[in-house]
C-alpha cells in the first residue's frame, strides 16, 4: 500500500489512472475484460475474423482454432525472414500509443512486471518506439520518456548500474511550449527525480517550495519532493514496499 502522494514504481503493473486523468505517470489502463483488447495486433484480416469468432467458441473448437492461427502466424513470420523474437518486437512497436504505454501487460510492460524485470529491454523498446512515432503529442512523449528513464533507474537499483543513464530520457520528459503537461506539477516532479539522482538537495528544496504555493487541488504529488529529500542518498524507491509476483 502506497501513500496518496507517493509516486508509484513506474514498472508496477498495478492499475493506475490514465494519462488524461489525475494520477501517477506510471499509467496503465483498467481493462475489466482482458479479452476485449489484444496485446499484439493480428496482421491478417482473416485472422482478425477468427479471433472475434474465438471469443464465443466452445473450448475444444477454440483449441483447434488457436493451433490454426499459430501456424498461420508462424508462416507469416517466416516469410518476412524475422525471428519470432524480432517479429514480437516489431509487433510491439506497431501498437497504438495507448496500448504500448498505457495498457497493462502490453507494450513495454511485457518486459517489466512482478515476474519479469527486463528493465534495459523495456527502456530500449520505448526509445525505439519514440523514434518511430513522430506523431505523438508532447504529453505522450513526456510520459513515455519518463518511463524509459525510470527503467535505467530501477536497473541500477537492482543490478548496480549507473542511475544517471536515465538523465537523457528524463530531460526529454519535460513538457515545454504551449501544450499542457500531464499535471501542473509534472515538470517539477521530473526535475525533482533528476535532482534526487544527482544528489542535488538545493533543487529538491526549490521544487518543494514551488509545490507549496500551487493550488492544492491541482497538484498531483504535493509531498513527492519532500519524500525524496527525506531519502536523499538512498537508491531511488528503495524505501517503497516491494510488489511480489503472484503465485
Amino acid at each position: 500500500m502506497r501513500s496518496p502522494n507517493q509516486l508509484p514504481d513506474p514498472t508496477s503493473p498495478s492499475v493506475t489512472p490514465l494519462a488524461g486523468a489525475r494520477g501517477a505517470p506510471s499509467v496503465a489502463a483498467d481493462h475489466k475484460d482482458g479479452r476485449r483488447k489484444m496485446a499484439l495486433p493480428l496482421r491478417n484480416g482473416s485472422l482478425r475474423v477468427l479471433y472475434c469468432y474465438m471469443m464465443t467458441t466452445p473450448a475444444p473448437v477454440l483449441l483447434l482454432l488457436s493451433a490454426f492461427i499459430a501456424s498461420i502466424a508462424s508462416a507469416q513470420t517466416g516469410s518476412t525472414g524475422l525471428s519470432t523474437r524480432e517479429a514480437d518486437h516489431e509487433a510491439l512497436l506497431s501498437l497504438p500509443w495507448e496500448q504500448f504505454d498505457q495498457t497493462q501487460n502490453s507494450g513495454w510492460r511485457v518486459y517489466v512486471n512482478p515476474s519479469s524485470k527486463q528493465y534495459l529491454e523495456a527502456a530500449k523498446l520505448i526509445e525505439t518506439y519514440l523514434t518511430r512515432h513522430s506523431d505523438l503529442t508532447a504529453r505522450q512523449r513526456a510520459l513515455s520518456y519518463f518511463h524509459a528513464g525510470m527503467q535505467y533507474v530501477f536497473y541500477a537499483r537492482e543490478h548496480g548500474g549507473d542511475p544517471l543513464a536515465a538523465l537523457p530520457d528524463l530531460d526529454k520528459a519535460i513538457v515545454s511550449g504551449k501544450e499542457p503537461a500531464h499535471s501542473v506539477d509534472w515538470n517539477d516532479m521530473v526535475i525533482a527525480t533528476k535532482a534526487f539522482l544527482v544528489g542535488d538537495r538545493a533543487t529538491l528544496l526549490a521544487v518543494k517550495e514551488r509545490l507549496a504555493v500551487m493550488p492544492t487541488a491541482s497538484v498531483e504529488w504535493p509531498n513527492y519532493a519532500d519524500d525524496l529529500l527525506k531519502n536523499l542518498g538512498k537508491p531511488y524507491g528503495s524505501w517503497w514496499p516491494k510488489e511480489e509476483p503472484k503465485k
